[in-house]
């Protein structure tokens, strides 16, 4: 209902306490977010092997521990 105002170029600016911002975008990359997702899927299906084993193999749950955490190693420290 109100009246239009006349548009101005500083009515398309960014505002940061009077001072301007150089108009450049930056983007998120996402070269940290696949090994940090591989290494929480990881995780969680060792938790899941674990959770799912017969209650008398504790032997062969550390052995796919150990297999899973040399993977998870060498993931971290490629």
């Amino acid at each position: 209902m109100a009246p239009k105002e006349p548009s101005s170029d500083a009515s398309r600016t960014s505002y940061a306490g009077g001072e301007n911002i150089p108009g450049k975008k930056s983007f998120p990359g996402y070269h940290l977010f696949f090994p940090i997702a591989l290494f929480f899927t990881v995780l969680h299906v060792l938790a899941l092997l674990l959770g799912l084993l017969p209650a008398g193999s504790a032997g062969l749950g550390l052995v796919y521990a150990g297999l899973i955490i040399f993977g998870l190693i060498t993931l971290v420290l490629r």
